[in-house]
């Protein structure tokens, strides 16, 4: 916050967006709980990409949006037309050419609506199970929780996540999928 939040501030830009303003082919999306040591999510990152000759271009939340106060973070999050379909995590998935799960110590990734709608879209555009790759410390693989369990900061995201969950690809999937990643 220290770094990314005064050059969003004075920028008005993404840092993603002030490092590469024609933006980059998105070749990894990683999901992640935001709760996460910063160390650690490094450390789980070279985890996965530590020994590719080239190193891929990834989507990181915290790095593609604009980061500020709430009312500017919820903006970019609803989308242009409040769909889940149109807020950026989905659209960078679409794009995505693979999925990375970085678990960490302290959060369970999927006690998190978003990450559990990060999931759903990364299911619906075939990017899991063949194209996922999972780090980080499994602190929580004996932990059993549903996607039903998730919590939000906004109880709206909740419904709308939750909803369109139910209609595509279903809780047993998606519970099935988490406990895969879990370990």
């Amino acid at each position: 916050t220290d770094i990314v939040e005064p050059i969003c501030r004075e920028t008005k830009k993404s840092y993603a967006q002030t490092q590469n303003p024609r933006g980059l082919k998105i070749q990894a999306f990683i999901t992640h709980s935001w709760d996460e040591n910063f160390k650690e999510l490094v450390k789980s990152l070279k985890e996965v990409f530590g020994s590719s000759f080239h190193k891929p271009n990834l989507w990181i939340c915290a790095f593609a949006l604009i980061q500020g106060d709430y009312d500017t973070i919820k903006k970019q999050v609803e989308g242009g037309d409040n769909s889940l379909e149109a807020s950026p995590f989905v659209l960078a998935l679409q794009k995505a050419e693979s999925f990375v799960v970085l678990r960490n110590s302290n959060t369970n990734l999927y006690s998190r609506i978003w990450c559990v709608c990060e999931l759903v879209f990364a299911i619906r555009f075939k990017l899991v199970p063949n194209k996922t790759m999972i780090a980080g410390p499994n602190t929580f693989s004996n932990e059993k929780i549903s996607c039903t369990d998730a919590g939000a900061f906004n109880p709206k995201d909740k419904v709308k996540i939750m909803d369109y969950l139910s209609r595509t690809v279903g809780v047993d999937k998606v519970n099935g999928m988490i406990e895969g990643f879990q370990k």
